[in-house]
């Protein structure tokens, strides 16, 4: 290393005042081109931030469950049983005894139904 001093004096803008407008006006050139980019990099983001799957995803769920909504019954509701005992197949009497409050056969008094 030497001890002399670096000579800058080609470095220094007020030397030449025409190189320094070219400077300047082609520093305020490139700032405004980054800039403009920075404002489509942004809006690029914006628009795929709205196109990613779980958007996509949730528009066809909230698609799928407006049609499920708004579909016309194609067929009234099937009348299948309404309890278990019409279920298994029993008897309307069986199912009225079951279905009752008191559990003991008609004609016993607490025999079980045995006579």
């Amino acid at each position: 290393m030497t001890d002399q001093p670096l000579n800058l004096t080609p470095l220094d803008p007020n030397e030449d005042p025409p190189l320094e407008d070219r400077v300047v006006r082609a520093i305020m050139a490139q700032l405004e081109t980054e800039a403009a980019w920075t404002d489509r990099a942004t809006l690029m983001t914006g628009v795929r931030s709205l196109a990613s799957p779980v958007w996509i995803a949730a528009g066809l769920i909230a698609c799928v469950a407006g049609g499920v909504l708004l579909r016309e019954p194609s067929a009234p509701p099937r009348k299948g049983p309404q309890t278990i005992a019409e279920s298994l197949g029993l008897p309307r009497a069986v199912a009225a005894w079951m279905a009752s409050e008191s559990r003991a056969p008609e004609g016993s008094a607490g025999t079980g139904g045995r006579q």
